[in-house]
């Protein structure tokens, strides 16, 4: 039998390292050394987008969610283990920097004005936003994820 959904994210998670940038600020990226389905994963996972830090950052989280759920969980399981885990910024600046990123995170914030929440505090609703960008992203890595274990079983 092959490796589980959890062992992948292990793998993938020990696989991303945090540099720093010449500015002092800080990013995720895979280790030179790293198999390629995660180079695949990472790409897949990105979809459009250029690589992206968010998108990085927000990948490495989802590994580790995942790394440490239950080994017995299912898919289902790890999906609600990734609705709890993976939570928007807490600050502000972190928020607004987050929406100024990319013009794709606009999509966010205009999905949750069409999904008429009543949402009335501009934090909320860039939390929100940014919630469910990292919920797309841990979607799209769980899946991933499943794919792999599936093909090597």
């Amino acid at each position: 039998m092959g490796e589980s959904i959890q062992e992948k994210a292990q793998e993938l998670y020990d696989a991303l390292e945090v540099r720093k940038r010449p500015d002092g600020k800080k990013y995720y990226c895979l280790k030179n050394d790293s198999p390629l389905w995660m180079s695949d994963l990472i790409r897949q996972v990105h979809g459009d987008r250029l690589p992206d830090d968010y998108v990085y950052e927000t990948i490495a989280e989802t590994a580790a969610i995942l790394a440490d759920a239950d080994p017995d969980a299912d898919v289902d399981e790890l999906w609600e283990a990734l609705a709890e885990g993976v939570e928007a910024d807490l600050y502000t600046k972190e928020l607004t920097d987050w929406l100024g990123d990319s013009i794709y995170n606009i999509t966010y914030l205009n999905q949750v004005l069409e999904d008429d929440l009543g949402i009335k505090d501009g934090f909320q609703l860039l939390a929100y936003a940014q919630y469910l960008f990292k919920q797309e992203i841990a979607r799209a890595v769980l899946d991933e994820l499943v794919k792999l274990v599936k093909e090597s079983d």
